[in-house]
């Protein structure tokens, strides 16, 4: 395999001068080259013509090109002279095995030396896809044993109706189905063609025909007049989206038999080769004159003699070449048995002649009008003069080929056999109709190139005919041609002003091959269908327009070259660099060609988005992947989903499929649905709690951090509980923090939090929060919303605060300031110049206990004064506590009571001195109280 960077054989050569190659089983006039499924399974043959000039040693190579590589798929050297008019060349399977768009050319090595020959490229495009099946069309006028007769209502010479049923869940609005009709001589579809019944019929469907089907008639003419006797014919729907063939019906087979015991001929052999139906179901032949030895005439007109003819009173040719003409009678007033009828011919202005006789036979089932079938040789042109002949026809009706007629009234009709440009004496001779046709806009000489630019610029051509030839008619057919090579394309069919002024749409051009000498050429036809010899070809210009692009596989960012890891929610988060998918600029590509990308579920096609139309321009060409549309092709899989990533190449309306690449999506996360997706944070998920050894939720007091404690949430009782092979992770300050693993049946999912972790906490408010995530996967985790949480400093050891005391370790009114007045417990805070500086500020504690444990406080006892601690050398005596509380604490004579005093200060958050207890006695022996108010007795 050889690399190549574009789609040529990639060596030297003079020119696209060979014949183009054929594909058995392409359509030649499918310029991309669908193969059908079958080929691409079974295999095909490339028929390479012989070439003008085969010699011995000549050297025939054939090249695949696709994508960006080459390969030589024939090399062989001619060691005798060959004879067949082609040669055949294997095209396997295994060479159509990739999908997209491949070129196959070849060529010639005249005696195997340096002078070659290329034919043109010829485009394949592969899709290995199996079609949809819709289901077969119908005859809805068929009778239950499937076949269409005689009795057929409508008749069959008004067309045969199929209706195509509906495609919903296959065809989209704008599809395009086409309705394939071929006729067989057999009654079950078998066999050889009836040759010429082929036909196709294209709709663009709208949604009445996707939802309810519709009918198409299959006209008469042409598709049903060869199918007579114990025949049939097959119909076949094709689905198109764009040029991409999705979906095909089963065959529909409707017998036909147009034949009716005991008559003589089918059903509708009176349609005229130019529409005209007549209604008849045999057509009488002329036998030679009878020699009427007598005839009484009556005067009397009783027959309406017709014959069908066209604008301008000629019968058409086509109605000449058959050998026949029908001539029609009608209004019989007394028809009888074998009724005679004479018809006599002359050229106007000239004599009766004796044309022939007709037998009617039997009245009874006598259909009318009558036709009389008479020989179209009795009817020439004469020489002269120029114009056409006109002939006059009339009838002698004999009633019951009696003595006695009728004459008919008069046709008249024209005979014109003569072409434009053709002349009649002194012998027939068809003239090349002169000159050639004048084009006012032609690319600048002397290069007369036809390019891109010219292309823009000249929507039209503008083109004149030479009108000035003799017995010229404004209702004479142009048909103008531009070739190139052997190709020919008709781009121009219709009548001219007498100016002889008509347009071309220049895009017609582009069927052409390119790179090749432009030559018109011209004929005429007039309306009875005489047609004039065709003009020389003249060469007009050289066209140059931009090639096919050869177009590469798109490239899907963070999937990796080779397409393998999958897009994961984690690509689509805010903040994420976007996915793109990348078109590369194509070898021959023009700026303002489009691009739309479309990515469809690799399982059904028809499930597809699309992004863009976006210009080509002459960067590569990115799409922003937009996750919601990418949503829709994911649906609710649960598992990840293949796609295919493929796109248009638009050029002028000309759409090329571009090559595909699959990649996976997957979505696919743990935990409850997720409302905010692609957001991998979860705002339904309830939010975390922290707590420490004090069990106070979301604060980690001083006391806490040198213990374990524990992080923890609620169940999500109104979403599905976490599965088997799903796992929460907990993290504080965004440090892993504890993990657990559902096992079904919990009521709240928690961790224990390590005593080493939260004493390695900062001092400060820090976030909290957990993820929910699938067993061994770092993808699509979904995260709960943060949680803030208080982290208080270390435990900071206070110095005991004291008090005065005299012989009692007891509080009491020595214990006390100013206590005959507002009386205070007087709490003395040691110095400690690291912890309580200067300025520091402390809050001092006093609360009544029930006993030595302090566990306990007295209701309402507890008090409090914030203190600011003094300079060096100056005594922190900080007074606490009422006379009102000091009394609740002891209310009565003789009650035994206890009392703690401590005091706090914030050093990295509330830091606590060991609260002291001891006995509580504010009652002397008078029973007075420390203000010397008497206390109650008990």
């Amino acid at each position: 395999m050889t690399s190549s960077q574009s789609p040529s054989l990639g060596l030297s050569s003079i020119g696209i001068l060979a014949d183009p190659l054929i594909v058995n089983g392409v359509d030649k006039n499918d310029p991309d080259g669908h193969l059908p499924l079958e080929l691409l399974l079974k295999g095909t043959l490339i028929i390479v013509p012989l070439w003008a000039d085969p010699g011995i040693n000549d050297q025939l190579v054939v090249t695949w090109l696709q994508g960006d590589f080459s390969t030589i798929i024939f090399d062989d050297v001619l060691r005798a002279r060959v004879n067949d008019p082609v040669i055949e060349v294997p095209l396997s399977p295994q060479q159509m095995s990739m999908d997209g768009i491949a070129f196959v050319q070849y060529r010639v090595w005249k005696r195997g030396g340096g002078n070659s020959d290329d034919s043109p490229l010829r485009k394949l495009t592969i899709d290995h896809t199996p079609l949809l099946l819709m289901e077969e069309p119908e005859f809805p006028h068929a009778t239950l044993w499937g076949y269409l007769n005689n009795n057929t209502v409508p008749p069959l010479t008004q067309g045969v109706i199929v209706f195509v049923p509906h495609s919903r869940n296959i065809a989209l609005v704008d599809d395009v189905n086409e309705v394939h009709w071929r006729g067989y001589s057999s009654l079950n579809g078998s066999g050889n063609p009836v040759q010429g019944t082929e036909g196709v019929w294209s709709k663009q469907l709208n949604s009445n025909d996707v939802e309810r089907g519709y009918s198409q008639t299959i006209p008469f003419e042409k598709y049903v007049r060869p199918l007579i006797d114990n025949d049939s014919a097959v119909v076949v729907c094709r689905l198109f989206r764009g040029s991409r063939l999705i979906a095909e019906s089963k065959k529909g087979l409707v017998k036909i038999d147009r034949v009716t015991p005991g008559e003589n001929g089918p059903y509708g052999l009176s349609v005229s080769s130019f529409g005209i139906q007549g209604v008849s179901k045999m057509k009488y032949e002329m036998l030679p004159p009878i020699l009427r030895l007598m005839s009484a005439r009556s005067g009397t007109l009783v027959v309406d003699a017709s014959v069908d003819k066209l604008a301008d009173d000629s019968i058409p040719v086509s109605v000449l070449d058959s050998g026949k003409i029908v001539f029609k009678a009608d209004n019989f007033a007394d028809p009888q048995d074998n009724d005679e009828i004479d018809v006599y011919y002359k050229v106007v202005g000239g004599s009766d002649t004796p044309a022939g006789t007709f037998k009617l036979g039997a009245a009874a089932g006598r259909q009318y009008p009558v036709e009389l079938e008479v020989d179209a040789s009795l009817f020439p042109e004469e020489l002269t003069p120029a114009a056409p002949t006109r002939y006059e026809v009339r009838y002698e009706i004999f009633k019951g080929g009696g003595g006695t007629s009728d004459d008919s009234n008069i046709i008249t009709f024209v005979i014109d056999r003569t072409a434009p440009y053709e002349v009649k004496t002194p012998a027939r001779r068809k003239n090349k109709p002169t000159p050639a046709v004048t084009i006012s806009n032609l690319p600048a000489a002397p290069a007369r190139i036809v390019d891109e630019t010219w292309m823009t610029a000249n929507p039209k051509l503008l083109c004149t005919v030479p009108v000035a030839y003799p017995l010229r008619r404004l209702d004479d057919e142009l048909r103008y041609f531009v070739s190139s090579g052997t190709t020919v394309i008709e781009v121009f069919k219709g009548e001219v002003p007498s100016t002889g002024v008509f347009e071309v749409d220049t895009a017609e051009l582009r069927k052409l091959p390119n790179l090749t000498r432009v030559s018109h050429l011209y004929e005429w036809q007039d309306l009875p269908g005489n047609l004039s010899s065709r003009s020389d070809a003249a060469p007009i210009f050289d066209l140059r327009l931009a090639q096919d692009p050869v177009l590469l596989p798109p490239q899907v960012s963070k999937t990796d070259p080779n397409q393998s890891i999958p897009l994961y929610l984690d690509d689509f988060v805010a903040g994420v660099p976007p996915v793109l998918a990348v078109v590369k600029q194509p070898l021959h590509g023009i700026a303002t060609d489009d691009i739309k990308l479309i990515i469809e579920d690799a399982a059904d096609p028809t499930v597809f988005v699309e992004f863009g139309p976006l210009p080509l321009g002459t960067a590569d060409v990115s799409f922003t992947l937009d996750y919601t549309e990418l949503a829709k092709l994911f649906g609710s899989a649960t598992e990840s989903k293949e796609v295919k990533v493929w796109y248009e190449h638009v050029r002028d309306g000309k759409i090329l499929d571009g090559p595909g690449i699959f990649i996976d999506l997957d979505f696919v996360h743990a935990g409850p649905s997720n409302p905010d997706l692609p957001d991998l944070t979860n705002t339904d998920l309830a939010l975390v709690t922290v707590t420490g050894a004090s069990n106070t939720d979301n604060t980690i007091l001083p006391g806490d951090r040198d213990k374990p404690g524990k992080v923890k949430v609620p169940v999500w009782f109104d979403f599905p509980a976490v599965a088997n092979g799903e796992e929460i992770d907990f993290y504080i300050d965004g440090k892993f923090a504890g993990n657990f693993k559902p096992f079904g049946g919990e009521t709240e999912f928690s961790a224990d939090i390590e005593a080493l972790f939260l004493g390695a906490l900062p001092t400060a408010t820090v976030k909290a929060y957990y993820t929910v995530k699938r067993a061994g996967s770092d993808k699509n985790i979904i995260k709960s919303r943060e949680r803030d949480v208080v982290i208080n400093a270390r435990k900071v050891l206070l110095q005991v605060p004291t008090i005065r005391i005299r012989s009692r370790d007891e509080i009491a009114c020595f214990a006390m300031d100013t206590a005959t007045t507002n009386w205070k417990l007087a709490v003395t805070i040691p110095k400690d110049p690291v912890n309580l500086p200067q300025g520091k500020s402390v809050t001092v504690f006093f609360a009544g206990v029930t006993d030595l444990t302090g566990a306990t406080e007295v209701p309402g006892t507890r008090d409090s004064v914030v203190y600011s601690i003094k300079a060096p050398g100056t005594p922190d005596i900080a007074q606490v506590g009422t006379a009102d509380k000091f009394k609740l604490n002891q209310p009565v004579q003789g009650a035994v009571a206890f009392g703690k005093y401590w005091y706090e200060t914030d050093i990295g958050g509330v830091q606590t001195s060991e609260p002291v207890v001891k006995s509580f006695d504010i009652i002397n022996t008078s029973f007075d109280y420390c203000d010397r108010l008497p206390a109650p007795a008990p």
